[in-house]
């Protein structure tokens, strides 16, 4: 595989009214094509700060980075799916999921077919003319992840997208997000509080430190795919999340300390 994503010794710092704030102290990591990658760590540790900059919403101040593209792409696309579900609601289902489509110039016809094909997928077929305000929170997460994936993106970046939902439909749609991404094998670099749908989605597991964040550990998962829900309660699973949590614990302790 080739590598997709590559930090070396990045940093972020913000000019503030009290002086400098690292956000980011020293961030190495590098992510290959088609990888499922997670980052957990403390709150404040700079997760969503470091999938921005990857994103293109931010810049570092120092260290090297680099995305490399397809060389077939006339122009790169990624795509970044937020916690909050991020569709507009002045236009349908259908017309939300075919949006990056749209903006890139492709037919309404041709964008429609594709449309409806990813709502077939993920079982939003009959929805395709409702509205948002119309749809269960769920529903409209799903919009969003289709949305994103329809753009047919190169790299997908996904902060906290589920992170608004009920246990319930947070279950259901990992379960979904996985089957998705085992059929499109997209680079994902998917943050998360969550401990468990880090390990239940990723190939690997990056840990952050407290701020300033660094990625001070990296945890291939080697649990058997394809995954489901009842992976979670596997020996696998229980021992893999007990050594994670026994780093993440004492990062979580340090960021608390920090905040008193």
């Amino acid at each position: 595989m080739s590598v997709k994503i590559r930090c070396q010794g990045c940093q972020k710092v913000y000019r503030t009214a009290e002086g400098e704030f690292t956000a980011i102290g020293d961030a190495t990591l590098q992510i290959e094509e088609g990888q499922f990658v997670c980052i957990v760590g403390p709150s404040g540790c700079g997760k969503s700060t470091l999938l921005k900059i990857i994103a293109g919403l931010d810049y570092f101040t120092a260290g090297e980075f680099d995305v490399r593209h397809g060389e077939s792409r006339d122009q790169p696309i990624n795509n970044v799916v937020f916690q909050e579900y991020a569709i507009f609601p002045w236009r349908t289902v259908l017309e939300n999921v075919a949006f990056g489509l749209e903006m890139r110039g492709i037919s309404k016809k041709i964008r429609t077919e594709i449309a409806r094909e990813w709502l077939q997928k993920v079982g939003l077929s009959k929805f395709a003319n409702y509205f948002p305000d119309q749809i269960s929170g769920g529903m409209k997460q799903r919009v969003a992840i289709i949305r994103a994936l329809a753009n047919d993106p190169e790299i997908l970046l996904m902060d906290e997208p589920l992170g608004a939902l009920d246990a319930q439909s947070r279950l259901l749609i990992q379960e979904e997000l996985l089957k998705l991404w085992d059929e499109t094998k997209k680079t994902v670099l998917y943050v998360t509080h969550s401990l468990d749908e880090a390990i239940f989605l990723g190939d690997e597991v990056l840990l952050m430190s407290a701020n300033p964040g660094r990625i001070i550990k990296r945890y291939p998962i080697t649990i058997e795919r394809p995954r489901s829900i009842n992976t979670m309660n596997t020996g696998d699973f229980t021992r893999t999340r007990s050594e994670i949590w026994e780093k993440l614990a004492v990062e979580v302790g340090r960021s608390m300390a920090n905040q008193q």
